[in-house]
């Protein structure tokens, strides 16, 4: 989540800053507070953190990026989600971590973890990315999204 937050100019989650970081805001930091209430109210309700929204593009020479135009995006953060950690048989549940999925990297240390890993990934991707998706996808661009986009 450092990273969401970095796009959107914001100061990173954990307590270490990132001295060293480049320039990665990429999005316009006003339309942060917003996108964020929806990504923690969906988290404290355990719920799946699958947010769509309209973001404005800012400049970033660093990156290479022309701001001025709006992308449609679909965040998928991976935050412990309810309705999947109880879908789970008991014995594997009990061997997660109460905060699964955010695990250090150095936790991700043997198969268990990252097969669960890549098993609530597969969920959240089949359950709930791919609809939206499929919903941004149907949905007909205006001349000027159509115009970008070609460019």
């Amino acid at each position: 989540m450092t990273y969401t937050r970095h796009a959107f100019g914001q100061s990173g989650c954990n307590r270490i800053p990132w001295p060293n970081i480049p320039p990665v805001t990429v999005f316009e930091p006003s339309e942060f507070r917003p996108f964020w209430s929806k990504v923690v109210q969906l988290h404290r309700a355990g719920e799946p953190v699958v947010v769509r929204g309209r973001f404005t593009v800012v400049d970033n020479a660093h990156l290479g990026i022309t701001g001025g135009w709006q992308a449609d995006v679909l965040w998928v953060i991976a935050v412990p989600v309810r309705a999947w950690s109880e879908s789970l048989p008991l014995t594997t549940s009990r061997m997660l971590k109460e905060y699964f999925p955010n695990y250090f990297a150095s936790e991700m240390n043997n198969k268990f973890t990252i097969s669960a890993t890549s098993q609530l990934a597969s969920w959240l991707t089949t359950k709930f990315a791919v609809p939206e998706i499929q919903k941004m996808l149907a949905e007909q661009p205006t001349s000027a999204t159509s115009e970008k986009l070609m460019v």
